[in-house]
């Protein structure tokens, strides 16, 4: 699942409305996680460390204690906001 949601929803989709919404308000948009190297990385690990239960970026999230606030690591998903 997580291999489809990668190759399909993620260009099709996320990326598409993300590079929309930026121009749609002038801002530039970086996307520093779909390095090729990072993502081949991330591919080889085991859905264990990506995954567990409902919890995705388990990896990724704990990588990133100590480097950022737990409260902002660990908090449910938010969508974005229209502009103005």
């Amino acid at each position: 699942m997580l291999d489809l949601h990668g190759k399909f929803f993620v260009p099709d989709y996320n990326l598409n409305y993300f590079d929309k919404d930026g121009m749609a308000c002038g801002v530039e948009c970086r996307v520093p996680l779909l390095d090729i190297a990072l993502i081949e990385t991330a591919s080889a690990l085991p859905v264990s460390v990506k995954q567990q239960g409902a919890q995705g970026k388990r990896g990724f999230k704990r990588a990133m204690r100590g480097m950022r606030a737990a409260d902002r690591i660990f908090r449910s998903k938010t969508g974005s906001r229209p502009p103005g």
